[in-house]
């Protein structure tokens, strides 16, 4: 088996959006193959990642921001030869299609051939929080707090 020397660098797209929570994430990792993560906002950020996350955030904002920071079009390129995640926001701009986009569209990356629906499962507003009791949590006597957002649907 070959020995890998190198770090892997995963970049999490840093326009807007939970970027800070799978950074925080990645960085708790314990793997045999050495991973480095850097917030992506710039066109040299982006190329100097092996795989990139894109989290969720707003979706809209999102590719405003790549478009005026230049990021758009470097990110269509990468999203066709690296591997790329996309959370909620992140799988709406890789998405091939989009529906229920607002007044005037979607810009998106492509990528996954999927089309995803906005708001799939509902408006912002219809987002809540409950608690539940989960059997097999470390204290399945105190309640966890399950957080339902909006999401899109495939």
């Amino acid at each position: 088996m070959a020995v890998i020397d190198k770090d892997i660098l995963i970049g999490i797209l840093a326009l807007q959006g939970a970027f800070v929570e799978h950074q925080a994430m990645l960085q708790k990792l314990s793997l045999k193959q050495k991973i480095a993560v850097v917030q992506v906002r710039t066109v040299e950020d982006l190329d100097r990642c092996d795989a990139l996350i894109i989290p969720g955030g707003e979706s809209t904002t999102m590719a405003v921001l790549a478009r005026v920071s230049g990021l758009l079009e470097p990110l269509r390129k990468f999203v066709k030869i690296k591997p790329v995640w996309g959370t909620c926001a992140g799988a709406i701009l890789l998405s091939q299609t989009v529906e229920g986009t607002k007044k005037g569209g979607q810009e998106i990356l492509g990528g996954i051939s999927i089309s995803i629906a906005r708001n799939g499962w509902g408006s912002q507003v219809e987002s809540f929080e409950a608690d539940l009791n989960v059997v097999g949590l470390r204290d399945s006597v105190k309640p966890f707090t399950g957080v339902f957002i909006r999401a899109p649907a495939s």
